[in-house]
């Protein structure tokens, strides 16, 4: 639950939180797969799946992180 939390409070800091801004994250992460479900209207669907890109890339990135440590050590 955190993790969404910190995704919508990074989006709106980075001044992401709209169409324009989601456009920007979904071109960058173009080649990230997702599954998704939203319905709605079409700003709103960009944001989420904006969110949704994002928050998966973290994990990740998290998950790759965290097995190098363990890997490698500190």
């Amino acid at each position: 639950m955190w993790l969404g939390d910190f995704v919508t409070a990074f989006f709106s800091d980075a001044l992401l939180d709209n169409p324009a801004g989601a456009a920007f994250v979904l071109q960058a992460l173009e080649r990230q797969q997702l599954a998704v479900s939203v319905e709605g209207a079409i700003g709103d669907v960009l944001e989420q799946m904006a969110r949704d890109a994002f928050r998966a890339l973290l994990v990740r990135k998290l998950e790759e992180s965290l097995s190098q440590h363990l890997a490698y050590g500190a």
